[in-house]
């Protein structure tokens, strides 16, 4: 008959060691889900289709058949799921000479590692922005069109020609980048260069940007003039997000509203507690599990710089 202590050990320390974890996962609001559109998923994998678009509508002489266009399936966009976990263990001695105090906190310590690692997955989209392979979570760093980055110059247009979310000579965040931004974005057409512009709704940057930000975007006169001229952008409603997750201090990133964004945050297990017993030390063993995924489709939306 197995021993019981064994069996029981990690049970009895559980309850309260969940519930620090529970309170410390809950304590803030994730930044990733102020930037991204988040979903859960059961499926390992997701996957997003581009349909080809319709070019403007021709002229049809009476009496002569409508044009017609067979649509296709011009790209395909895979996110794939990836696991993450991480554990620590209590000696039946710890518990038994009333160290609850230290196993607290590693329960706490526990919830942290998940919700940063959480954090780093989501700031993974940005910070891959100007590049084509990714360095942390899969998938990241290819849309629909898997040679290009999030933001380039010359984005190919499946009708000819390019368009582009980025500035020819990357710049830092100021008065003049942040207006050429919006234009930009204003200006974005679609596959078969028509118009489709796209409000321009939030600017983000790393935390050290507070400043310029609050220059830029919180004066009725426009910055660094001597004169009273009026701040042009303080009619665009735009509001500004702080990131503490950019590898890249000087890079930054104008978005449109989320139903025009392609960024994608897919969880398809949020963190649990799960506890355990090692059957031959007698210890309890704690761990965290989750699934989770970061990617764009869709490029539209975004204008970015890497900064000066």
């Amino acid at each position: 008959m197995p021993a019981a202590t064994t069996s029981n050990f990690a049970n009895l320390v559980a309850p309260g060691l969940r519930k620090v974890w529970s309170d410390e996962l809950k304590k803030a609001k994730p930044e990733y889900a102020t930037l991204l559109n988040t979903e859960t998923s059961k499926r390992k994998y997701e996957e997003h289709v581009k349909v080809g678009e319709l070019s403007n509508a021709v002229e049809k002489p009476e009496g002569q058949p409508t044009t017609f266009i067979t649509p296709t399936i011009s790209a395909l966009k895979r996110f794939t799921q990836v696991s993450y976990g991480v554990g620590f263990r209590v000696t039946r001695e710890m518990y038994d000479f009333d160290l609850y105090g230290p196993m607290k906190r590693m329960s706490r310590q526990l919830a942290e590692s998940a919700r940063d690692r959480m954090e780093i997955v989501g700031a993974t989209i940005f910070n891959d922005a100007f590049v084509t392979t990714g360095n942390i979570a899969p998938n990241t760093s290819a849309g629909f069109v898997s040679t290009e980055a999030l933001c380039a110059t010359s984005h190919a247009l499946q009708g000819g020609g390019t368009w582009s979310n980025r500035p020819s000579v990357d710049v830092d965040f100021s008065l003049t980048a942040l207006q050429a931004a919006c234009d930009s974005l204003e200006g974005i057409v679609n596959e078969v260069n028509m118009p489709r512009p796209i409000k321009p709704v939030l600017v983000v940057g790393d935390y050290r940007y507070k400043w310029a930000f609050r220059e830029v975007l919180g004066s009725p006169n426009k910055p660094y003039t001597a004169g009273n001229e009026i701040n042009p952008l303080v009619d665009e409603d735009l509001k500004w997000f702080l990131s503490h997750r950019f590898t890249d201090t000087d890079q930054w990133f104008v978005l449109g509203s989320k139903p025009n964004l392609g960024l994608w945050y897919f969880t398809s297990k949020a963190p649990t507690f799960d506890p355990g017993d090692d059957y031959d030390t007698g210890d309890a063993k704690f761990k965290t599990y989750f699934r989770c995924v970061v990617g764009y489709d869709e490029a539209r939306g975004v204008y970015g710089s890497s900064g000066g």
